[in-house]
């Protein structure tokens, strides 16, 4: 399980993400459906342990700070443009 809790992603002094909270069960698959420069890439970033942020970030009941990933050891990714 995925919960997000009041997530505020900044880039410098400005925030960019403001107190974004949901809640992902097993088993079940999301989309993020927004605007270009919205976020969604931004936010997966941060629920990758990419980028500081605050707020609460729980993945299969282990915490992510942004000095902490281990609960992401068995995860993999492809945001925005695969490299080669």
């Amino acid at each position: 399980m995925l919960q997000v809790k009041n997530l505020n992603i900044y880039y410098g002094r400005h925030r960019v993400i403001i107190n974004a909270s949901f809640k992902i069960q097993p088993g079940e698959i999301i989309g993020l459906i927004e605007p270009n420069g919205a976020g969604k890439s931004t936010i997966m970033k941060t629920i990758l342990g990419l980028t500081k942020f605050t707020g609460t970030i729980i993945f299969n009941g282990q915490k992510i700070t942004p000095t902490k990933h281990t609960a992401l050891q068995h995860v993999g990714a492809l945001i925005e443009n695969p490299a080669l």
